[in-house]
């Protein structure tokens, strides 16, 4: 193989890594940015009131403590997954 073949193929291959680390760059800036989006999503639910938001349609089974708690932890440990 003559030299400059051997030259391209290193800067192709520094390329291929560059292109990877480019592509993991964008999926975990992508996964801070809906993992932002989530955390305040769910802030509101911290005051563990029935007013809020989502809950003002579910007034007819709020008051059933295991609907609450089902509830809180779906939406506290969402932001886990």
């Amino acid at each position: 193989m003559r030299r400059s073949c051997k030259v391209m193929s290193d800067i192709y291959k520094n390329m291929a890594v560059t292109g990877k680390q480019y592509v993991r760059g964008l999926l975990l800036m992508a996964l801070a940015f809906f993992t932002f989006l989530m955390i305040r999503l769910t802030l509101p639910y911290t005051a563990m009131r029935n007013g809020v938001s989502f809950l003002h349609s579910k007034q007819r089974v709020y008051h059933l403590g295991y609907w609450r708690i089902s509830f809180y932890t779906h939406v506290f440990t969402s932001c886990l997954c």
